[in-house]
């Protein structure tokens, strides 16, 4: 029997996002030694960071202490998290977009379908860099890895702002 709920499987990877999103919200850090001004999530500050300083600041690297270890495995652990996340964000939007296409007949929203492939190829790479960053903390030589992650970062987020727009 065919049923009229047309969102069933993208309603269903949106439960899925939900549960994967509270994961991981436990996940990260919830405090770091150091955050600039305007941020209030260690990760979103962490994807913005901009000089070596001020990576080696957040991971408590003043004073010539070296990182803190538990800090860098928890932000390692949440990022590769992150990898499956930003698998079920995109499909949830793809699969919306899809079946919005497919009910109103409007193309527009297939390029919701292209920014959500957009947004989870840049997040994988944003990660990898993230991943970089934190294996290189100690030597301080990522400043190339930090001028590639601001540039993914955006690109990230401008496509799921796109998206939202769209919608």
């Amino acid at each position: 029997m065919k049923t009229n709920r047309p969102f069933i499987t993208a309603g269903y990877v949106g439960i899925i996002l939900i549960l994967l999103g509270l994961f991981l919200m436990s996940t990260f850090p919830k405090y770091v030694p150091y955050m600039a001004d305007g941020f209030q999530t260690p990760v979103i500050f962490f994807e913005f960071v901009q000089t070596v300083e001020e990576t080696q600041q957040m991971f408590g690297m003043t004073n010539g202490l070296l990182p803190d270890d538990n800090l860098i495995q928890k932000m390692d652990y949440g990022n590769k998290i992150d990898f499956i996340y930003a698998l079920v964000y995109s499909l949830f939007l793809f699969l919306f977009a899809q079946k919005l296409v497919k009910i109103s007949g409007k193309k527009f929203y297939t390029a919701v379908m292209v920014l959500a492939v957009i947004a989870f190829v840049f997040d994988c790479l944003e990660n990898i860099k993230l991943i970089t960053i934190t294996e290189n903390i100690e030597s301080g030589s990522y400043q190339n890895e930090l001028e590639t992650l601001i540039v993914l970062t955006w690109i990230k987020r401008g496509a799921l702002a796109l998206s939202i727009v769209i919608l």
